[in-house]
């Protein structure tokens, strides 16, 4: 018996079915803990790692401003991918425990880097703090 090789496609054993390719970010800093849950995005195009607070009323994840009234002033996750809820509120998924790289998250101007890590290690969110491995510089 003789087996034949495939050539089609990049993936020769299945054909029409190629490698997956992503860029690294660098936001995961360790997987020790690292816990996610789905919820709705309610406002707003944010990228991932966006720091979130939750809207008590409704459950919603928003970005988390300091000085919202709202019950997202408190910072509860990240932003697992880039997602878009400037038309309605949209699907996503929420880091809710884990290590991260702090140059790779984003957070509104209400908050310094010094007064948003303890508050999200209160959520279970460990931050690291810069360090030229965990550059959030363009890996090419």
């Amino acid at each position: 018996m003789t087996l034949l090789y495939n050539p089609i496609g990049d993936a020769p054993e299945i054909p029409g079915i190629g490698p997956e390719s992503s860029v690294a970010d660098k936001l995961i800093a360790g997987y020790k803990n690292l816990v996610t849950t789905p919820g709705f995005l309610g406002a707003g195009a944010l990228q991932r790692g966006t720091v979130l607070g939750q809207i008590a009323a409704t459950g919603q994840f928003v970005d988390c401003v300091k000085t919202a009234v709202d019950g997202s002033a408190a910072p509860c996750g990240l932003l697992v991918d880039d997602s878009n809820a400037s038309a309605a509120a949209v699907p996503c998924s929420v880091y809710t425990s884990g290590e991260f790289n702090a140059n790779a998250i984003s957070f509104d101007a209400s908050w310094t880097l010094a007064t948003l890590q303890p508050a999200l290690r209160q959520s279970g969110i460990n931050l690291k703090l810069t360090s030229a491995s965990l550059s959030n510089a363009d890996p090419t």
